[in-house]
């Protein structure tokens, strides 16, 4: 069955396997999980609407596959159930326009699975109503696109009629020749064009909605193999696609004829068994052919690269010699010639006949390892033995007439490479070093390389010879890449420098090319590198990049501007404005996949020629054809390998997973969707937050990432079809890395909490062990206060008081013992009397504020209102008192607070009595907010002005006092209306 997705999923006797292009994903039954598959020997499948895969068994029931939680829903067969399904054999489902799933059953009849209720409604034969379904054994089911539903059965074929949940039966009439042809009914298929096509034990119909076109096996080979039809499909062109017992079969429903398929023991180009049971095309149009007891048989597309090989291959076409080319040339006619291990071949491209030529009978001399020609069309020759000419023409060789030519040593040196321009040959030697003939005087010069500059004479092994554009001479081999500097005479030596990543990658240089951009392309045995114009730095392409192989042979480039580039395993075409690479190898039709250094050309013709240890490949690049078949991308799976090695795969997700900290290593597989080949798929991946580019995996379907840290991150996967053409889709998965639980935001300001508690906990306990202390402190200071105050109180009176009292009785008996004596003394000793008392009274005022125990505002207003009363008392002023309460007790006072308050109420009590001519005087008090106290004398008097009276004593003196305890004295007296006093 193919999914909606690409997915391929297949139904054997030991699992259901999901196949995603790389590799197959197996579900088997495991006894000891009950979201595992029932049964493990599958014989039909469906996906319905939702994505969800059912599977039907062969006595397991039926089983439904969510691929987003990645578990199975039994549902067998109870015999106390009568909502359940009736029978654990599954030969076919289907859903029909309303979501329900339909089930073909062995015995059971048709059971119908309604996913909202839960239940199934069960259908069954009853011989005695013609309007039931004429067999319980359901072989085949099929709703079409007019959203009717057809029944296949052992006894004939049914159309289901949802108004009246009835039957319409047909059956086979051997009179009637447009009656259905059998009546094992085994598969149902509607086409493209809306014709239904059934397949029976006896032959396949077409029906038309009233009769049945009938399709039999004869002897004539564009019939039918076989009359017992299995299985039918139609592919991308229009195809019918019959399986049946005895052969595969394709129908053209236009010329109605059979192109019949068989097994050929010995050809595995052909199917694998007879016996067809299913038959599904995938999204890339390769068909897919199930065999009894036989496998999968999977069709080849054609390669877009039409390969022509020449070599030593079983048929016996190609060369006549040992097949190894290690080097190649064009004649100036066009045909190819080929340096072999064992002489010299030519090959005609028209009609690829292969003549072979002997050297010698030396075999040093036969082992033909440079070729080029020269302007008259000679070829010269290189082997293992010396320098040769051929005269193609006249096929003979030519004697060089070269001055000094033995002197060379080149008549008898292995001669790697040829250089031919219009002034000079340059001729490469395997560790002679290089020699230039200059044409103009036909003779010879000779270099050789020394010191570090040419790798320690690596350098004379010259590998291959190049002259571009600019007339520049370019030499390759075992020592570097070298530029011959004409003026100079000289060398520039670019070789590898593992300090220098611009360098040349390796110093191995196999291949030089020049592309038609005049960009410099060097092939080494580990990369291929780029040039960059006007500098000594080359850009490095590797596997890691998309080649197949590092091991760069030879360089092409094609019309179109694409470079072709041989390696070790296979060719690879780099298109130059993707900067991607196509690769090439067996499966595409070439000879073998390991080619050699240098050994490729460009003919007349525009065809490109590769040689390798196998032959010779050759190709038409401009005939390529390749596939716009745009796969699916998917995520398939995820592995997730914690510390102990303990591994989870996880099949199913929908955009995103979790992964706890500990699971170290997480593997991620993707599949591009084209089964063509699978191996040719490549792709591109990134995960954002972890790598700065996208990482080029080739064909590599996986990626690995370790010690994720704790965060959310994001795979982008990109994919091609077998052909290398990137398609348009993106995979992407969100991974979500759970950080351990001191890591994460919950713990983390738990422990801030945590600590704030600690340190408010441990600040409030040393702070409240300070308060303590403080007032134990204050307490004992406050003993000690009040001590020296209650003694200070008791000296106060007992010294001052007491002699203050004596001062005024004294006084008072002189007084009555000059009465009428001295009269002008008396005024003066009244004065003293009354001072005396004056000064006895503030006295006790000091001595009250200095003495402990009377320290609460309500103390203050209880003194204040007893010296009201007794200062009012015998007057006509009434005295009031008011807001004093026991709330005042808890608002203690300083000794200057209570000194100073209470002089200056009393001051202003005897102001009042004095001056005011009130009837009422009234002393009040009242608290705003626990912060500002107020205290006010108001009465009913006659006023004065406040300015005329400031000068006095006493109102200085009460501002000076108030001011002293921060207090702010505020008079607000007005003519007959009263005097208010507020501090």
């Amino acid at each position: 069955m193919k999914d909606s997705k690409g997915f391929l999923w297949f139904g054997t006797m030991y699992g259901l396997a999901k196949y995603e292009g790389s590799g197959y994903i197996v579900f088997k039954n495991d006894p000891d999980d009950p979201n595992s598959i029932s049964f493990d020997d599958i014989i039909s499948l469906h996906e319905d609407k939702n994505g969800n895969i059912w599977i039907g068994t062969w006595g397991g029931g039926l089983n439904k596959y969510d691929p987003f939680r990645g578990e199975f829903t039994r549902f067998m067969y109870q015999e106390d159930n009568p909502d359940g399904i009736n029978d654990n054999i599954i030969w076919a489902i289907c859903e029909d326009k309303n979501g329900n799933i339909w089930l073909g059953t062995e015995s059971g009849g048709l059971n119908v699975y309604n996913p909202q209720t839960g239940k199934f409604t069960h259908y069954k034969s009853d011989e005695s109503n013609p309007n039931s379904i004429n067999s319980n054994t359901i072989l085949s089911l099929f709703c079409d696109s007019n959203g009717y539903l057809w029944a296949g059965s052992n006894a004939g074929l049914s159309k289901f009629n949802y108004e009246g949940s009835s039957f319409k039966n047909f059956t086979n009439i051997p009179d009637d020749k447009n009656s259905i042809s059998g009546g094992v009914v085994r598969v149902i298929y509607e086409d493209k064009d809306k014709n239904l096509w059934i397949g029976t034990a006896s032959g396949l119909n077409k029906f038309d909605g009233t009769n049945f076109k009938k399709y039999y096996a004869g002897s004539n080979t564009e019939s039918l193999s076989n009359n017992f039809i299995i299985s039918v499909t139609e592919d991308s062109k229009g195809y019918l696609w019959i399986g049946t017992r005895k052969g595969l079969n394709r129908f053209n429903k236009t010329t109605e004829e059979f192109t019949r398929f068989f097994h050929k023991p010995g050809d595995p180009s052909t199917i694998s068994g007879n016996v067809i049971y299913n038959i599904i095309e995938d999204k890339s149009g390769a068909l897919w052919v199930n065999s009894y007891s036989r496998g999968i048989d999977k069709s080849v597309k054609t390669s877009p690269v039409n390969f022509y090989n020449i070599g030593n291959f079983p048929n016996g076409t190609g060369l006549s010699s040992q097949s190894n080319i290690i080097s190649l040339t064009e004649t100036k006619d066009g045909n190819l010639c080929i340096g072999t291990m064992s002489g010299l071949n030519f090959v005609d491209p028209a009609d690829r006949k292969v003549e072979h030529i002997n050297i010698s009978d030396t075999p040093r001399d036969n082992i033909i390892s440079a070729l080029a020609i020269d302007t008259d069309g000679n070829i010269w020759i290189g082997s293992y033995n010396g320098l040769r000419l051929f005269n193609p023409s006249s096929g003979k060789f030519l004697k060089p007439g070269f001055k000094k030519l033995k002197e060379t040593g080149l008549l008898s040196s292995h001669i790697t490479a040829f250089l031919i321009d219009s002034l000079n040959v340059w001729v490469g030697t395997y560790s002679d070093g290089l020699f230039m003939l200059d044409r103009k005087n036909n003779s010879f010069s000779k270099f050789s390389f020394e010191g570090k500059h040419f790798n320690n004479y690596q350098a004379n092994y010259i590998l291959t010879l190049y002259k571009d554009t600019s007339g520049k001479i370019w030499v390759g081999s075992y020592g570097g890449l070298m530029l011959y500097d004409k003026n100079e005479k000289s060398f520039k030596s670019y070789t590898n420098n593992q300090n220098n990543k611009h360098s040349v990658s390796n110093n191995y240089i196999f291949s030089i090319f020049e592309s038609s951009r005049n960009e410099l392309w060097i092939g080494t045995s580990n990369g291929l590198n780029k040039l960059i114009p006007g500098s000594s730095s080359f850009e490095h392409f590797f596997e890691k990049d998309g080649l197949p192989n590092s091991v760069i042979c030879a360089i092409n480039e094609d019309n179109y501007g694409n470079l072709w580039i041989s390696t070790n395993k296979g060719l690879s075409k780099f298109n130059y404005n993707q900067k991607s690479f196509t690769n090439y190898d067996i499966t595409n039709g070439l000879g073998g996949n390991l080619f050699n250094p240098s050994v490729c050309v460009k003919g007349k013709n525009n065809s490109l020629a590769f040689g390798g240890n196998w032959g010779l490949t050759v190709f038409y690049p401009e005939e390529m054809s390749f596939s716009n078949y745009n796969p699916p991308v998917y995520i398939s799976s995820v592995k997730k390998i914690n510390t102990d090695g303990k591994i989870s795969l996880i099949t199913s997700f929908n955009e995103e997973i979790e992964i706890n900290y500990s699971e170290k290593t997480i593997v991620v597989n993707f599949a591009s969707l084209d089964y063509s080949n699978p191996s040719k798929n490549r792709f591109m991946y990134i995960m954002e937050g972890i790598d700065k580019e996208w990482v080029n995996a080739g064909n590599r379907n996986f990626a690995t990432y370790t010690n994720l840290e704790p965060g959310i991150y994001t795979l982008k996967v990109k994919g091609t079809n077998s052909d290398g053409v990137f398609s348009s889709y993106t995979a992407g998965l969100s991974i979500i890395v759970i950080p351990p639980f001191w890591q994460t935001l919950w713990f983390q300001v738990s422990v801030v909490i945590l600590v704030i508690l600690i340190i408010f906990f441990l600040v409030r306990t040393n702070v409240k062990t300070k308060i303590k202390r403080a007032i134990e402190i204050q307490k004992i200071r406050e003993e000690e206060s009040a001590k020296t105050r209650r003694q200070a109180a008791i000296d106060f009176h007992d010294e001052l008081g007491h002699k203050l009292t004596r001062i005024s009785l004294l006084t008072e008996m002189i007084r009555k013992k000059l009465q009428n004596t001295f009269n002008d003394v008396d005024p003066f000793l009244k004065k003293i009397s009354d001072n005396s008392h004056s000064l006895y009274e503030g006295t006790r005022d000091f001595i009250w504020s200095i003495e402990p125990g009377g320290d609460s505002l309500f103390d203050l207003m209880t003194r204040l209102k007893d010296f009201g009363d007794e200062l009012f008392a015998d007057t006509n002023i009434k005295f009031n008192l008011k807001g004093v309460n026991e709330q005042l007790q808890k608002f203690p006072l300083t000794i200057e607070w209570k000194r100073h308050v209470t002089l200056i109420f009393k001051e202003a009590m005897n102001n009042t009595l004095k001056y005011s001519d009130s009837k009422n005087a009234t002393l009040s008090i009242e608290i705003k907010d626990k912060k500002e106290l107020e205290i006010f004398l108001f009465d009913d008097g006659k006023g004065f002005e406040p300015e005329r009276h400031y000068d006095g004593n006493g109102l200085k003196n009460m501002k000076t006092r108030a001011k002293k305890i921060n207090g702010i004295l505020d008079i607000d007296s007005r003519s007959n209306i009263g005097t208010k006093i507020l501090f």
